[in-house]
């Protein structure tokens, strides 16, 4: 659910206008990238393991890369950002490359 805070509609505005743009930070992962997921979401092993079947909250993390990533581990992945456009990114490649993600709106 998002606010009505007139700063928090700005900040939504905000990206939403970056996704528009295809700003370098609405970059969804590549498929090279997401062949590597493993590699660049956990360079020096801090998950301890593989995330697959994990539950995964992507927060303020729109925009189709890190969603992608996890979901090419096989994590269960939740994406949470105040930007409609950001979410779409994520459904689109989410869609493209067969994975199952949730989206929610929310700030």
């Amino acid at each position: 659910m998002l606010s009505s805070d007139p700063i928090v509609e700005h900040n939504r505005q905000g990206w939403d206008r970056l996704v528009d743009q295809q700003h370098a930070l609405t970059k969804p992962a590549t498929v090279e990238e997401l062949k590597s997921a493993q590699k660049i979401l956990d360079p020096i092993g801090w998950l301890e393991g593989h995330p697959r079947g994990l539950n995964v909250l992507c927060l303020a993390a729109g925009g189709g890369r890190f969603s992608a990533l996890f979901a090419a581990l096989g994590a269960n992945v939740t994406v949470v950002d105040i930007s409609a456009a950001m979410l779409s990114l994520d459904q689109r490649e989410a869609d493209r490359h067969g994975f199952r993600i949730r989206c929610i709106q929310a700030d």
